[in-house]
């Protein structure tokens, strides 16, 4: 009898042994001559963006009572209108660039990101001033200087859109609302774009 359960055990022994086999994916290379097993693969894509960036340029104003833009005379936008209203200029002269002295801006990200844009300047002139970056003729974010944005947006949305490098203009707006407003000569300042993930 014991030699009878001996033999029962190992059978259970080797019966367990074989399901043990079978569960880790291990096989038989009989009949289908082959085997195989699958692995998960994974990864993880961090969020990233780039930025260039063209300065924008008024050229020489002449000085007189009016608004002056960086954006030549042909350009579409709603940009203009705003200025003049938020000026309170409906009535001043517009004085449009010669040529296009607007900025530019590229970004490509991918991720959703929200673009602002803020203006500094130690060395600016006293008279109200605008800037904009534009898309399709319309104003996305604004910057000022010597006047309150209020209701204009400092910053705009921007959606992740595949193989898209997005490209953006940069216009600016300046109310010389006197002659005497400021000394002739050059000034500058600095327009910082920021590019933030969310």
């Amino acid at each position: 009898m014991k030699r009878y359960m001996s033999f029962v055990l190992a059978v259970v022994l080797v019966l367990g042994l074989a399901a043990v086999t079978s569960a880790e994916g291990k096989g038989s290379l009989e009949g289908d001559n082959t085997i195989s097993a699958t692995l998960d693969v994974s990864a993880n894509i961090g969020k990233y963006a780039s930025i260039s960036a063209e300065g924008l340029n008024f050229g020489v104003l002449e000085g007189k009572v009016a608004v002056y833009t960086a954006s030549p005379a042909d350009t579409e936008s709603d940009f203009v209108a705003t200025v003049l209203e938020k000026f309170g200029a409906a009535g001043a002269e517009v004085v449009r660039s010669a040529e296009d002295g607007r900025g530019s801006l590229s970004v490509e990200a991918n991720c959703d990101v929200k673009i602002s844009l803020e203006f500094s300047g130690n060395n600016w002139l006293d008279s109200k001033t605008l800037f904009a970056i534009t898309k399709d003729n319309q104003a996305k974010a604004w910057a000022a200087s010597n006047i309150a944005l209020d209701q204009l947006p400092a910053y705009f949305s921007l959606q992740f859109a595949q193989d898209t490098v997005h490209e953006f203009k940069v216009d600016g707006a300046i109310y010389i609302e006197g002659i005497s407003q400021q000394l002739a000569g050059d000034y500058s300042g600095t327009l910082t774009v920021t590019v933030e993930a969310y």
